[in-house]
């Protein structure tokens, strides 16, 4: 997810006419994002992908897969106290707020000793304050849910030893930055540019053209220029496109959603 919003500069609109969150709409939303998964990972789309990395093996990385959807726990924090600190003027601010604000943000944990059994934390002040400062024309919530289901399904640190996590070959594709990119003069936190946040980043751009009717399980699919034009030309429909856009190329943006569907040399590969 997201590093932390700056304090003082985010002031939430009051949005009339919209439906309070309840417990219906948080079951709307992360079922829509655990559909989208499971439907995938049952696709052929995934079956070729997996075949070609696992071979006759490829049923077993499937089923890994979908049991942490399963196992996977969902909890929601304060929305109401994040929004509270978030608008706290900057010189009013503590650390101590800052740090109670951080633990509040959406996130997924797991325990080092159980790592295919983890739980994503949302909060749904959090998702109304990036779509304030983003200026989105959505509230990114499924968004947000599909970036941290990202890192349940395998986008976390070697150090974890996650079955089937991140290929050799997709972390070395975060790490090769377009021309002039500048590790020094970027604005983006060190958070944004680790590659289990890229990674996730890059499955959350996928779930929203997949919403925007742009991208389907089809086992022969694969994403061309005319998607990242889409993107550029909607920036208020992505949530996590900007930090992409801002370390990456056009055809290195394509390369990595492609890195899951591509039939040839370097990009075959990762499910």
């Amino acid at each position: 997810m997201k590093g932390f919003p700056i304090h003082g500069t985010t002031i939430l609109k009051k949005r009339e006419g919209e439906p309070q969150n309840g417990e219906s709409s948080r079951d709307e939303k992360s079922k829509e994002v655990t559909d989208y998964f499971s439907e995938y990972l049952k696709s052929d789309l995934f079956k070729r992908r997996a075949t070609k990395l696992h071979g006759e093996d490829w049923e077993s990385v499937r089923d890994e897969k979908l049991n942490r959807l399963l196992d996977t726990k969902i909890q929601w924090t304060d929305a109401e106290r994040f929004k509270e600190i978030v608008n706290l003027p900057k010189e009013k601010a503590s650390m101590r707020d800052l740090l109670e604000a951080q633990d509040l943000q959406s996130k997924y944990r797991v325990r080092s000793d159980q790592p295919t059994k983890g739980t994503i934390y949302l909060n749904e002040g959090e998702a109304e304050t990036y779509q304030d400062i983003d200026n989105l024309s959505y509230n990114p919530m499924s968004s947000m849910i599909a970036n941290e289901y990202s890192h349940a399904l395998g986008a976390m640190s070697r150090r974890l030893k996650l079955p089937y996590g991140m290929t050799k070959e997709e972390r070395d594709m975060t790490k090769i930055k377009k021309g002039d990119f500048s590790y020094v003069d970027t604005d983006l936190p060190d958070h944004d540019l680790s590659e289990v946040e890229i990674k996730s980043d890059i499955d959350s751009t996928r779930f929203e053209l997949w919403k925007a009717g742009l991208y389907n399980f089809d086992k022969d699919f694969k994403f061309d220029q005319s998607h990242i034009d889409y993107i550029k030309d909607n920036p208020d429909k992505f949530f996590r496109s900007g930090s992409l856009k801002k370390q990456f190329d056009d055809s290195q943006l394509i390369d990595m959603m492609n890195i899951f569907t591509s039939n040839e040399g370097k990009n075959k590969a990762m499910v």
